[in-house]
């Protein structure tokens, strides 16, 4: 998907009336291809979910730009569907921020999100002890970005997130309040309303600031559905709990053959509830596929030949 095509998608999608997406973060650009594949819409990269793991760092404010930019493209280069990416404080400034806007509409991605912390004291979402930018310095942030994109990419979607309601400095719904209308007018095109703790809160400030809002629910009861979503007007419903199935899921995996060795492997593909013939869709689609028809097409007979030759391998017929 073209740079500009990324954005307009992108758009398209938050303003749809009436309609919530789910978004759930790919651990790697593979199983984004495959979210897509599964008729997911939009692949969301949270900088502590997967640009944090892929570079093995913390998410506390030390990715770096380039680590980010760089993951994002790889994902957008693998994906016909738009890509958010998660820019944290956005690595600094306002300075920090016009070059980011750059880099990450020319890496690809559909939007970007940028919340309200301080660089120096940025902290993931969920931990206590957060901090909020003075509203003048953020909104200064969300005007440069908008700037930017409008002469770059005008559909790139710059997502505001705000920490306000949890943070130590700040006055809980009224500053969140305050605060996203402050980003609405400067021009952010989404709100992503952090860590509200009842479905009340996340009803009053829908009620209160336009356009398209999302929000997580790790301190709600429960996780929000989609038909939840579609009821209280969020465009979309982020599921944070995938991260800790897939990790649950490797470390037992790992942990199992490690004990078991190969005898694991069997007991897994035993019980797992997906048809074998997906693994060869899957090789086929998006790992040998794609190599067996570029080749192909401009090997011409020679690539033919190779390939018939092959057909007793190993991997092409148990991968």
């Amino acid at each position: 998907m073209s740079v500009k095509n990324a954005g307009t998608a992108l758009k398209a999608l938050f303003n749809r009336p009436d309609t919530c997406m789910t978004f759930v973060f790919p651990m790697n650009a593979l199983h984004a291809r495959i979210l897509e594949d599964l008729g997911y819409e939009v692949a969301i990269l949270g900088a502590a979910a997967v640009i944090a793991p892929i570079a093995g760092r913390f998410d506390n404010g030390t990715l770096t730009m380039t680590e980010s930019v760089q993951i994002s493209k790889w994902f957008a280069d693998s994906v016909s569907i738009p890509v958010i990416t998660d820019a944290d404080s956005c690595f600094g400034g306002i300075f920090q921020v016009e070059r980011a806007v750059q880099e990450y509409i020319q890496a690809g991605v559909g939007g970007m999100l940028i919340e309200d912390q301080p660089f120096l004291t940025k902290r993931m979402g969920a931990m206590p002890g957060k901090e909020v930018l003075p509203l003048d310095e953020a909104v200064a942030k969300f005007r440069v970005a908008s700037a930017v994109r409008k002469e770059l990419c005008p559909d790139f979607q710059i997502i505001a997130r705000c920490d306000a309601l949890t943070a130590v400095n700040a006055k809980g719904l009224p500053d969140v309040i305050e605060r996203m209308l402050a980003y609405k007018e400067a021009g952010a095109d989404v709100l992503h309303f952090e860590g509200p703790r009842t479905l009340e809160e996340v009803h009053a400030v829908r009620e209160a600031v336009p356009g398209p809002l999302y929000c997580t629910a790790y301190n709600l009861p429960q996780e929000i559905t989609a038909e939840q979503g579609r009821e209280l007007g969020l465009s979309a419903v982020v599921y944070l709990q995938t991260l800790r199935s897939q990790i649950r899921f490797m470390w037992h995996l790992y942990q199992e053959i490690r004990t078991e060795g190969y005898g694991a492997i069997d007991k897994f593909n035993a019980t797992c509830p997906v048809e074998e013939k997906l693994l060869s869709r899957i090789r086929n689609k998006f790992l040998l596929g794609d190599l067996e028809d570029f080749e192909r097409r401009y090997l011409g007979d020679a690539a033919i030949v190779r390939y018939a030759a092959d057909i007793g391998s190993s991997i092409s017929n148990n991968f």
